[in-house]
């Protein structure tokens, strides 16, 4: 009955719950490591380390499991073929569950309007992981309810380490290939 964004999970955990959920759905599941999609085979989740060889894993885009969206996928669904400031509008509050206007507390999804495609969330309540690395750092979009609404903004984006960072402000979005 909980409708709160999935937060506290970091980049690894998200991968584990696509390509878990995918096996569920008997869809092809889209990441592998070491040549195996079976997250049973991979080893212990990297903690602690800037480093692991989880660092190896790979996305197959033509599977038809769950995934993580690019940072360009992402920024294409935030849009929803609008040109606006915020996913759907100008004005952040209308959009976004931002500093000003949150409590400082991640909201119910989908309470506020949706933009072009119908999507909800895309600007404020959590920051969301997506495929893209760089260096150490995953890419995250959106803003979050924590956050001034400047970094609600569709091309709002930060980066955090895949590993280590689990909040409360960050969570993820499913994405899948058709």
């Amino acid at each position: 009955g909980d409708k709160l964004p999935v937060t506290n999970v970091n980049w690894y955990d998200a991968i584990l719950f696509c390509n878990s959920l995918s096996k569920a759905q008997g869809l092809t599941p889209c990441y592998s490591l070491n040549g195996t999609t079976d997250i049973s085979e991979w080893g212990e989740r990297p903690e602690h380390s800037q480093w692991s060889e989880w660092s190896a894993i790979r996305c197959n885009f033509d599977a038809n499991g769950y995934r993580l969206p690019t940072k360009e996928e992402w920024l294409y669904a935030a849009k929803g073929g609008e040109n606006l400031k915020y996913s759907g509008n100008e004005y952040a509050s209308g959009v976004a569950w931002h500093k000003g206007n949150s409590e400082r507390t991640p909201h119910e999804v989908g309470e506020k309007f949706p933009n072009g495609y119908g999507l909800k969330d895309m600007s404020g309540n959590v920051w969301e992981w997506c495929w893209d690395h760089y260096d150490i750092y995953s890419t995250d979009m959106g803003g979050s309810f924590s956050d001034d609404p400047r970094f609600c903004i569709i091309d709002g984006r930060s980066g955090s380490i895949p590993m280590t960072t689990r909040t409360s402000s960050l969570g993820f979005r499913l994405f899948r290939s058709n």
